[in-house]
């Protein structure tokens, strides 16, 4: 299942650290694609959110607050 995402929590976490795109990839185990389509606002699933809200150290919830809510 794949969620929508919110891009600037992540990109702010992200360069909160000084991290590349390419480094965050490669502490979260994903593609540096899948971090672009987040950072763009883009869908990528649930389990790649989990990894880079693991990476980051950071809740899911702050890196990826829900967007279903109004529906």
């Amino acid at each position: 299942m794949a969620l929508s995402t919110s891009p600037l929590p992540l990109a702010r976490a992200r360069a909160a650290r000084f991290w590349t795109q390419s480094q965050l990839a490669k502490r979260a185990g994903v593609s540096v694609a899948t971090i672009i389509r987040a950072e763009d606002g883009q869908t990528i699933s649930l389990i790649s959110q989990a990894r880079l809200a693991t990476a980051l150290g950071e809740p899911l919830d702050d890196l990826f607050p829900s967007q279903e809510a109004s529906a």
